[in-house]
């Protein structure tokens, strides 16, 4: 969903599918997050793509993140593909529908037999079609975004893509080289919350 804030190239990239994939940067959650944080940046869109990939729009917070954001003052956009959603479980506040505040983000490396335990499980009772068996094929992570009024998580295929733009919406170069958050790259607990949303996706890591 695109918000009244969103500057127009972004906008039409967004609508027109115009983002240059080709210069992106395959990585995963892991990886990006032993990078940068997210903490204190703005959660600006949530986009629903083809075979099952998840387009979100983040407003880099360039406080906590000087070098990958190449020292801007604005805060530059992050650009985030996740190759394949398997699912995810997604609840806000009202006041939270179109800008998010970010305050933590995690990445979990879930067991194999456990997902193939939940895959197996869910096909067999029809709660999912069953060619969803066929696009489990581990790693498999598990990845949260928590916000000031809200939980964002899914579980996914370990690839992802980032590209990086300045406000202006000129294509900034990325590196990920520098290992300066390593506990939020691949978290060893789930998020210790008492909301029911959790404590589903804690049965993962049980």
């Amino acid at each position: 969903m695109l918000n009244d804030t969103s500057p127009e190239w972004l906008a039409n990239g967004i609508v027109n599918g115009s983002f240059d994939w080709s210069k992106a940067t395959d990585t995963t959650f892991s990886l990006l997050l032993d990078g940068i944080t997210l903490h204190d940046s703005l959660w600006c869109q949530t986009i629903s793509q083809a075979e099952n990939s998840l387009l979100l729009v983040f407003r880099l917070d360039s406080f906590w993140n000087k070098a990958f954001c190449h020292h801007q003052d604005e805060w530059p956009y992050l650009l985030l593909e996740i190759s394949e959603v398997l699912c995810s479980f997604y609840g806000f506040l009202p006041e939270e529908d179109t800008e998010k505040t970010v305050s933590r983000a995690a990445t979990y490396l879930l067991p194999d037999s456990k997902v193939a335990a939940w895959s197996s499980m869910v096909t067999e009772l029809g709660i999912v079609p069953i060619q969803l068996r066929k696009k489990v094929k581990p790693p498999i992570h598990r990845t949260d975004i928590e916000t000031l009024g809200g939980i964002y998580s899914c579980v996914h295929a370990e690839k992802i893509r980032i590209l990086l733009y300045t406000a202006a919406g000129d294509l900034l170069p990325i590196d990920l080289s520098a290992v300066l958050f390593p506990e939020n790259g691949l978290a060893q607990r789930p998020l210790q919350d008492s909301g029911i949303v959790s404590r589903i996706l804690q049965w993962f890591n049980a």
